[in-house]
């Protein structure tokens, strides 16, 4: 690498770290400084004294009731089961023996002083079903709470509502059930805070991600365009679908933006759908970096990576939704593993000095850092939120820059050639005048070749049908046109017995007998196909019947042996031979000439083969 490179590569990696910091601030944050962070403790939230202007994030312990789907009435007679971790799966922190499947209640008071008015709560995706009240009031229904997997409908929605103003405390309760995500419970923070307040900061989040899954999506398509203009080259087109993949994950994934679009869209459609990507992703990057880097990349880890992605994927259109949300943590290894061996594979190839291999360590580094990221919030052992999006974002503005540099080295290399070439043009003028020369004599030859049957070397079907339209123009007054139809007695049995080689020889002999009849007779033969010919030529009606004779007889006389015919010892030949008298008033195609030839000729087969049958034409 040029010194002008690696300060450049230098230069890039530094505004990759600077871009990850500038989208990372403009993301929606979940630090303290943003919002209050109270914590509640034994099902109470205590924030007497406390203003009520910023979003509040209603974290700590909830009362839970394993089992149990409450009101707020039946909720305020029973002690609870235990206190749980929110936001925290079901089973992860209680001190009841908990299922991963199954439903449960949550309660919470939020105890404050007068509350101000259009006070909402944002609620995020609770797996997979809900209902929750405020103040004894039924304020929103996410699905269908059921008691078994028959009895619920599963829904996957963020949602802000306007919750009932009351003096000093609000109680919240949340029938929770869920039978097919893998994490079940209040795994996302639920916030308190002013309508505005909370609908400003959900905007931001779509904002955000819109303007991550749209980036991606155009991208995907700008390099769906560069695979189209070169198709050899397949990187384009996996880098593409990596790119579409994770940009339709990105309105699958936090804040949902596809119910924003399609809110009727199914839940059991979006989670395969959603999980789908990951595998698809898998694949297309490792097929994108075997494309890039073929001699860094290992077959068997190719191999072994796709397949398990792939299978994955059958899996996710085929096995029921809890089966394979089931087996998402060992996926996610598989995705890790893949990533730190992308990192690799980067990293070799920059020590390799393989061409630009140090710009993409930055984005890949990056990339990798954002996959980290997302398994373990997925798991929720960290609150960072998804960071894919951005990793690849980033990874994409290096691969952009590798792509720019690329097309810069192209355009100076074809400006070199261009100049080269301007002093090989007076040379080359006259060698084109002599390749001319020999392209037109080897055009001639083509064109023969083009008329001439491969095998027999008379003409072909082709040449024949020129032949005959030309005759039919031309035919002297008072002649006909004597069009012979023939076929070998019994080839099929010649080739069984002898083989197709001596086959072969046997249509070059007979083609070659009936050609310089034709020749003798200012005709034209033809091999029709397999083992049958025709001929044309300008005779009288007697001369055709004489013609044909001649034929089958000089056959015959080729003494080719045939032990298998049923005529002889020899090969024979059957002819069905017509006349036609042009006429301006009625003119015959050739079809008609080849179907009453055909008739004549399966006449001539009747009788006993080895002879022809002579029939008028009979224009129709």
């Amino acid at each position: 690498m040029t010194v002008t490179a690696k300060r450049f590569a230098a230069l890039l990696i530094l505004f990759l770290l600077s871009a990850v910091g500038l989208l990372a601030s403009c993301a929606p944050q979940n630090i303290d400084t943003v919002r209050l962070r109270p914590k509640a403790e034994a099902g109470v939230l205590d924030m007497t004294g406390m203003a009520m202007n910023k979003s509040i994030a209603l974290d700590g312990e909830w009362a839970f009731y394993w089992k149990k789907l409450l009101s707020p009435e039946q909720q305020e007679q029973r002690a609870p089961d235990t206190y749980v971790q929110v936001p925290s799966a079901w089973g992860a922190n209680s001190a009841v023996d908990v299922e991963r499947y199954g439903y449960a209640t949550y309660a919470l008071t939020v105890k404050h002083d007068r509350q101000a008015p259009h006070m909402g709560l944002l609620i995020p995706s609770i797996s997979s079903a809900y209902t929750i009240w405020v103040n004894g009031e039924r304020i929103w229904d996410n699905g269908r709470v059921g008691t078994d997997e028959r009895r619920m409908d599963p829904h996957k929605e963020q949602q802000i509502v306007t919750i009932p103003s009351a003096e000093q405390e609000t109680r919240i309760v949340i029938q929770v059930s869920n039978y097919m995500h893998p994490r079940s419970g209040i795994t996302e923070s639920i916030e308190l805070g002013p309508v505005m307040t909370l609908s400003r900061e959900q905007f931001k989040q779509a904002a955000y991600d819109m303007f991550l899954a749209g980036g991606l999506c155009l991208i995907g398509l700008y390099h769906v365009g560069l695979f189209l203009m070169r198709r050899n080259d397949k990187a384009p087109l996996y880098f593409a679908v990596f790119c579409l993949v994770i940009s339709l994950r990105s309105f699958l994934t936090g804040d949902t933006l596809i119910y924003r679009f399609a809110p009727s869209v199914p839940w059991e459609l979006s989670a395969r759908a959603e999980y789908l990507c990951l595998a698809v992703s898998v694949i297309s990057f490792t097929l994108f970096l075997r494309q890039v880097y073929p001699k860094e990349m290992s077959k068997r880890f190719i191999a072994v990576i796709i397949s398990l992605s792939a299978v994955y994927g059958g899996m996710i259109a085929l096995f029921k939704l809890r089966h394979f949300m089931f087996l998402l943590p060992y996926f996610q290894i598989v995705i890790v593993v893949a990533m730190s061996y992308a990192l690799f594979v980067f990293v070799l190839a920059t020590f390799r000095r393989r061409e630009r291999a140090a710009i993409s360590v930055g984005g890949a580094l990056l990339l990798t850092l954002s996959v980290f990221n997302d398994v373990l919030y997925n798991q929720g052992l960290i609150q960072t939120g998804y960071l894919v999006p951005i990793g690849l974002l980033i990874f994409i503005i290096s691969h952009s820059f590798i792509l720019g540099m690329s097309y810069s080295k192209s355009y100076a290399l074809s400006q070199e050639w261009a100049a080269k070439l301007q002093l090989l043009n007076s040379s080359l003028e006259e060698k084109v005048k002599e390749r001319t020369i020999e392209l037109e004599e080897a055009n001639r030859w083509l064109e023969r070749q083009t008329l001439i049957d491969g095998l027999t070397g008379i003409a072909n079907r082709t040449h024949f049908n020129a032949v005959f339209q030309r005759m039919m123009e031309k035919t002297a007054p008072g002649r006909s046109i004597a069009f012979f139809l023939m076929d070998i007695d019994h080839f099929k049995k010649y080739n069984d017995t002898y083989g197709h080689v001596a086959g072969d020889e046997c249509l070059k002999r007979v083609a070659g007998a009936i050609h310089d009849l034709a020749e003798q007779n200012q005709g034209t033969a033809a091999r029709y196909g397999g083992e049958e010919f025709v001929m044309i030529a300008e005779t009288t009606t007697e001369e055709a019947a004489e013609l044909a004779d001649r034929i089958v007889t000089k056959v015959r006389n080729l003494l080719i042996p045939h032990s298998a015919s049923d005529t002889g010892p020899w090969v024979t030949l059957s002819c069905g031979v017509v006349a036609y008298t042009p006429k301006a008033e009625a003119a015959a195609s050739l079809v008609s000439f080849i179907q009453q030839a055909d008739q004549a000729l399966y006449k001539a087969k009747e009788k006993g083969r080895n002879g022809y049958v002579y029939e008028p034409f009979i224009v129709q």
